[in-house]
């Protein structure tokens, strides 16, 4: 109890090496994680509110030295915000801010990028979206699909319903072009159902019936 509160007093202070000190001659470190997940927390919070400035950085910094412990818990916080944006928590000007305070670590240059990459996909992924309903709808089944491969996975609303687009489109249309396949090679026009089958492969690009109903097709072409 006394070293985790001399722990939570250098994380107050933001005297990020004696707290470091504090938890590397700890025994038990969990009780330390759990201030320091606090912590971070704190900062956190501090990135969406008014409260912070051009020197709140400059006070949290040091808590790099934890870098090793923290980095999973504020990559996950870039993508909970862009989740957040696409659920229409924030404005685009907003978010970006938000992202950019939060990836002020060493290790998020990346990561901050793919954020604000998907933020700005945002408009492109809801008219995707839009699109790939109205496609099927009017029984335009492939370019259905290309639209709904369009919609962003930030996106937790429409990002499902796109996928359960494309696998109802796979199960129903799909199924009626394996039959066509199936009724050239009765009529032996291989190489029309092996352009076929390619096509519906690339479309859906995971299509085991298909890939096996190709496979099978192989050994006769060959010959």
């Amino acid at each position: 109890n006394i070293k985790n509160s001399s722990f939570e007093k250098a994380l107050k202070e933001n005297n990020y090496q004696a707290a470091y000190t504090v938890y590397d001659k700890s025994e038990n470190k969990s009780n330390e994680e759990q201030a320091l997940n606090a912590h971070l927390n704190t900062y956190f919070e501090l990135c969406f509110s008014s409260d912070y400035n051009d020197t709140t950085w400059q006070q949290y910094r040091g808590i790099e030295v934890f870098n090793s412990l923290i980095k999973e818990t504020v990559l996950q916080k870039l993508q909970t915000t862009v989740t957040e944006y696409y659920e229409g928590k924030y404005s685009e000007s907003d978010v970006k801010t938000y992202l950019g305070r939060i990836s002020k670590f060493s290790f998020c240059k990346e990561e901050l990028a793919d954020a604000l990459d998907e933020v700005n996909k945002k408009d492109f992924s809801d008219k995707a979206y839009a699109q790939g309903v109205e496609l099927y709808i009017n029984g335009e089944f492939e370019k259905s699909v290309l639209e709904f491969k369009k919609v962003s996975d930030s996106d937790p609303n429409r990002y499902p319903l796109a996928q359960e687009g494309i696998d109802r489109i796979k199960n129903e249309w799909g199924k009626e072009q394996l039959e066509q396949a199936q009724n050239m090679i009765k009529v032996h026009n291989n190489e029309g159902a092996t352009v076929l089958l390619e096509e519906l492969i690339e479309l859906f690009e995971e299509y085991p019936e298909a890939q096996q109903l190709l496979d099978s097709l192989a050994p006769e072409l060959e010959t």
